[in-house]
């Protein structure tokens, strides 16, 4: 390929440069265990597409770790991605995808869904990020918060995507056109991977000004829950009270959710529903109808 038909894209920002006139994506990996980060995407690559040949994931054209770790990909044509759509033409428009990708992502939990334990993994995650955004966080929410990371339940584990949100679903005329940023792939809760998405699509509503449109999205979610036990949304809701405390991140840093109001209200008010549904579990329906009312500027 010619230099000048190749995008670099660093890891150090959640996009992807949707540029068709680029026959190669070269992504670089600067921002923490750099090396973990590099080993994890590139094992993603090569291993998603045997356990779900419908889940397009990029090829590997070639990597390596001289100077900072690199990959150097094909480029995934796509019209945008579904964090896009959804701004554009709200949950409706961005149904079928997500549903799809729900799917895709199933399959790998199926595939590699080997044992039932307690995930470490997501107690640590619950008690770094309250530790790391703890003043910014009501106080009467922390101890609740500490109790869930103490009573996890067994969880099955699987190789989860870990980040598995709208910013890295592309889309194309015709569907799903690729899943993206798999340096966190990994074992861990199989639930972590909805549970991310839900948590995500509901603060982009909230962003877009379209968060009355959450009581659409249980379609969604319909197919993957009944392909697992009824112990499964429970679980999503107590893996949703984790993405929630990482998702505080970009809010403190007022990247995705606008520079000038301060949205910690609304994450503080989403980190109380996720902590009621996941001490007293209720009917996905009734959740998105409570989460459809948490307006911006509401209690």
């Amino acid at each position: 390929m010619d230099d000048h038909r190749e995008s670099v894209l660093d890891s150090a920002y959640n996009h992807v440069v949707l540029d068709p006139s680029r026959d190669v994506v070269t992504k670089t990996f600067r921002q923490g265990d750099v090396v973990s980060r590099y080993e994890n995407e590139l094992a993603a690559l090569q291993e998603v597409p045997s356990y779900s040949r419908r889940c397009r994931v990029p090829t590997v054209l070639a990597s390596g770790v001289n100077g900072q770790p690199w990959i150097k990909m094909r480029y995934l044509p796509a019209k945008g991605t579904l964090a896009d759509l959804l701004e554009q033409e709200g949950v409706q428009g961005i149904r079928d995808n997500v549903a799809s990708y729900l799917h895709f992502m199933g399959e790998v939990h199926h595939s590699t869904n080997g044992t039932q334990a307690i995930p470490e993994g997501l107690a640590q995650r619950i008690a770094s990020y309250l530790e790391k955004y703890s003043e910014h966080i009501e106080p009467d929410l922390q101890g609740r918060v500490e109790q869930v990371s103490t009573t996890l339940p067994e969880m099955a584990i699987a190789r989860v995507h870990q980040d598995f949100k709208l910013k890295n679903m592309l889309y194309d005329g015709e569907g799903p056109a690729g899943l993206l940023d798999w340096e966190h792939y990994g074992d861990g809760a199989m639930v972590y991977d909805p549970a991310t998405l839900l948590v995500n699509t509901l603060i982009h509503l909230y962003a877009a000004d379209r968060l009355p449109e959450a009581d659409q999205l249980e379609e969604m979610f319909t197919d993957y829950l009944a392909n697992h036990g009824p112990e499964t949304l429970h679980q999503v809701y107590i893996a949703a009270v984790a993405r929630t405390l990482v998702e505080f991140s970009p809010v403190v840093k007022r990247q995705e959710l606008g520079k000038r109001e301060d949205h910690r209200p609304f994450m503080n008010r989403l980190l109380r529903l996720t902590l009621d549904y996941a001490e007293q579990p209720r009917e996905l329906r009734q959740f998105l109808g409570d989460a459809s009312r948490l307006e911006r500027n509401g209690s």
